[in-house]
């Protein structure tokens, strides 16, 4: 199976005016599971491809003529259609100058030619899974606000047909090339302008309904619980239109086969709006009175946990508060209901007049957006995105506003780390090369007796070097769920004892000493021999020259134990319980650069053979990393 098949759909482009190198990194990422990579050698006619073509992510060279990359660049960035489409720069230039330059021009990485083909598709990957959760949130909010319209356009008599409406809402939004809307067999009319099976594609009506569509929707749609959504292929996607008395029709999705397949989320919120249009169509056919519509909507509304949805009188006082809100804010509704919409801002977007801009332009334009950090009723901040809604009655005479604010503070502190992550990386990776690089090339001037010294730095370097890239190598395949174990039975002693002779260059200004009676454990020699290599680099790294570092290897009930020692600079207790995350560095580390990836690579790998990894440490004593793993039988 290929790196990339799960995004087989996704369309890549190289921009490379080197024909031979453009061709080469197509054919490795072909090779990996795309079915869609086009190049282009003249970097002129590049941001008009983009335009049209809308790729889901670029390969773009930086030293190129007439217009070079980071022309480019700026250009794409300059476009808003443009700001989230991921760019990764390829170039032979491997100064600190370029990649600076393309990391300020918003370039999302950078890798150095001649091209590795393991890392190329790789990277490639992590590029298109975040391109897709950047699709899926923008869908999430999609659906929110079409749930919002379609509600407002109800409830104002605006739609004649509304499950028509629903069913085509659904495949806009979803992506789809064609969508039915299919009544059940067993009813002759449902009472609800669901009376005959309808189809449109991406363009309109059409009059041909697809026979494969409507009798796949018949048979999933009432054969199964009313509130699933099944998905028969990958291509594919049948939901229910469920009202009290079960369902009612089934909306039947498709995707042409060259792009990109549906997913369980897809039909979870297709679901979701589905059952709610379908609850307020049956509302405002039960009940005459709009008013008391308006009561029951705003009852769903407030039960709603994912999303703070907030009401506005027209001044922008608080007029309604959702469980989510009280979630999201902090604040019970009791407390902010007649308060100002500006209460939820800090001293600074105050002082800028955020809120009151944020109101007006609501009920100037209709709708406002607002990102950043806000602060919660405890004083903690966290990153907000929210869509401000103006409201109008039939007369077009504003009735307030309708709030709806997400918590994505766990995705932003993800995205600030990948940004930390590609920069330090970027040096980290540069400074062994150039140090390799002038050590050989002062070789062939050197006196003999310095010949040995210049030698053994390049080892030390290149061993670095080696574990930075394991540890990148490891995390690609741990993220995509590609790495396979063996466990056998081996001892954990010998084990280590390969490793510190492998690693001898790194460890040169250290002595390591491993004692213990031993243990005989099941694990994976080669990861376990990651892991050991990544604790060791860390204890060299993070220790003044001459101290020691050692290695205890003993038995205990049922496990083996390893623990690895030393006397460095420690870590600062804040940082103990989130070491091991993904990109986590520590604070006392943030300025010697490294990935972030060791530790997170080391406890996935620990886990992963049936393992626990604890970590202890004393700022200015020392680290001592503790692994303990089932004995073998």
């Amino acid at each position: 199976m290929g790196v990339l098949d799960a995004f087989s759909w996704s369309r890549v482009v190289v921009v490379d005016d080197t024909e031979a190198s453009a061709l080469l990194a197509r054919k490795v990422l072909l090779r990996s599971g795309l079915r869609q990579v086009d190049t282009l050698v003249d970097s002129r006619l590049a941001l008009d491809w983009i335009a049209e073509n809308d790729p889901d992510l670029v390969l773009l060279d930086l030293h190129m003529p007439h217009l070079d990359g980071y022309e480019v660049l700026r250009r794409l960035r300059q476009r808003s259609t443009s700001t989230e489409l991921p760019v990764i720069v390829l170039t032979a230039d491997v100064t600190v100058n370029a990649s600076q330059r393309a990391l300020e021009l918003d370039a999302n990485d950078f890798l150095v030619k001649p091209l590795n083909a393991v890392e190329l598709s790789h990277r490639v990957r992590t590029m298109l899974d975040m391109r897709s959760a950047h699709r899926t949130m923008r869908r999430h909010q999609a659906w929110l606000e079409a749930a919002e319209l379609f509600s407002h356009e109800l409830l104002s008599g605006e739609i004649d047909r509304p499950f028509d409406r629903l069913a085509r809402t659904v495949g806009e939004i979803a992506g789809a090339t064609r969508v039915c809307l299919v009544p059940p067999v067993q009813r002759a009319d449902c009472g609800t302008g669901v009376s005959a099976a309808r189809a449109w594609d991406s363009t309109g009506e059409v009059a041909a309904l697809p026979s494969e569509l409507a009798a796949i929707a018949r048979e999933r749609a009432f054969a199964v619980d009313r509130t699933s959504a099944r998905v028969s292929s990958s291509s594919m996607l049948v939901i229910p239109v469920a009202r009290s008395e079960g369902p009612i029709a089934a909306v039947a999705l498709s995707r042409d086969a060259d792009r990109e397949p549906f997913t369980q989320a897809d039909g979870d919120d297709a679901r979701l709006f589905l059952d709610r249009g379908s609850a307020a169509v049956e509302l405002m056919e039960r009940r005459e009175e709009r008013r008391r519509y308006l009561d029951f909507f705003q009852t769903m509304v407030s039960q709603v946990a994912e999303y703070a949805i907030v009401g506005l009188d027209a001044q922008g006082a608080v007029a309604s508060w959702n469980a989510g809100a009280e979630r999201v804010w902090g604040y019970a509704g009791r407390r902010v209901l007649g308060q100002h919409y500006s209460t939820f801002y800090g001293a600074d977007e105050l002082d800028a007049g955020v809120p009151e801009d944020l109101l007006r332009s609501a009920r100037d334009t209709g709708r406002a957006h607002f990102q950043g950090w806000v602060p919660r009723a405890n004083g903690v901040k966290f990153w907000a995105e929210s869509s401000i809604s103006g409201l109008y009655d039939d007369r077009a005479v504003h009735l307030g506003f309708a709030v709806v604010t997400r918590d994505m503070t766990e995705t932003k502190n993800l995205e600030q780390a990948r940004e930390s992550f590609f920069a330090s990386v970027s040096h980290d990776i540069r400074a062994p090369l150039t140090a390799i690089l002038g050590f050989t090339e002062m070789l062939s001037a050197a006196e003999p007796r310095r010949q040995e010294e210049f030698v053994q730095r390049v080892r030390n370097n290149v061993a670095t070097l080696g574990v930075m890239v394991d540890n990148m190598i490891d995390h690609a395949r741990l993220q995509a769920g590609a790495l396979d174990l063996t466990l056998e039975a081996l001892d954990l002693d010998r084990l280590a004892g390969e490793c510190v002779r492998d690693l001898a260059p790194v460890l040169t200004e250290h002595k390591v000493a491993i004692f213990g009676p031993g243990a005989t454990v099941m694990v994976d020699r080669l990861a376990f021999r990651r892991v050991l290599a990544n604790l060791l680099v860390n204890a060299a790294r993070y220790s003044p020259p001459g101290t020691p570092i050692e290695i205890v290897v003993d038995a205990e009930a049922e496990v083996g134990r390893l623990v690895v020692s030393d006397r460095g600079r420690g870590i600062e207790p804040e940082d103990l319980e989130t070491i091991f995350d993904e990109f986590a560095r520590g604070s006392a580390a943030e300025a010697d650069g490294g990935s972030g990836l060791g530790l997170f690579s080391v406890h996935r790998l620990v886990t992963m053979q049936q393992g626990t990894v604890a970590i202890a440490s004393i700022p200015g004593e020392g680290t001592s990393v503790t692994i303990e793993l089932p004995l073998a039988p």
